[in-house]
């Protein structure tokens, strides 16, 4: 993304992070989180299917990410979701 804006990757992460508020990668990463967060109402799909499609490696580090994030894993965070949609 750097080299696309013609920048050292050093200055595009500082003028990332003053417009965003946040690191590039953590950006992206809470894009993903919240595009879970979204499929998660879908009870069709798996939590496995969930992580491929939001893009982690698997389901295992598709939870780590979401407890160190969200404080919940994805079942708990289906379970929460489904009980306020109630």
């Amino acid at each position: 993304m750097a080299a696309v804006c013609e920048l050292s990757p050093s200055h595009f992460v500082r003028a990332f992070s003053k417009t965003f508020g946040a690191p590039p990668h953590q950006y992206v990463l809470d894009l993903r989180l919240d595009f879970a967060e979204t499929l998660l109402l879908d009870k069709r799909l798996t939590i496995a299917d969930i992580a491929h499609l939001c893009g982690f490696s698997s389901q295992s580090h598709f939870t780590t990410v979401m407890k160190k994030y969200r404080g919940a894993t994805p079942l708990q965070a289906r379970l929460n979701k489904v009980r306020r949609e109630a």
